[in-house]
């Protein structure tokens, strides 16, 4: 699946990955129950930022369109603070 620039990390470009196939390849069930890789917890899910950005601008985004994803994400978060407060007072 595509890497997509996505809306929501807590600093740093966020990413997300399409619903779109790149390519489609059909494994037999218990092939892939033998062969597959044991399961993540939860922390091993999450890149870094710098894991992350390196990986968009391997995927053809620019530094300008991280740094603009970057400041939707904090704007988003400020605003959702900013709802927040209003809704449940300090």
């Amino acid at each position: 699946f595509p890497l997509l620039l996505f809306k929501k990390v807590r600093e740093g470009p966020p990413v997300t990955l399409s619903w779109i196939p790149q390519k489609i390849k059909e494994t037999k069930l218990d092939y892939y129950e033998v062969f597959r890789e044991r399961r993540r917890d939860r922390s091993g899910l999450f890149l870094s930022t710098s894991a992350r950005t390196e990986t968009l601008l391997s995927e053809g985004y620019t530094e300008e369109e991280l740094q603009l994803a970057a400041a939707e994400c904090e704007k988003a978060k400020s605003e959702r603070i900013l709802s927040a407060s209003k809704v449940m007072p300090l």
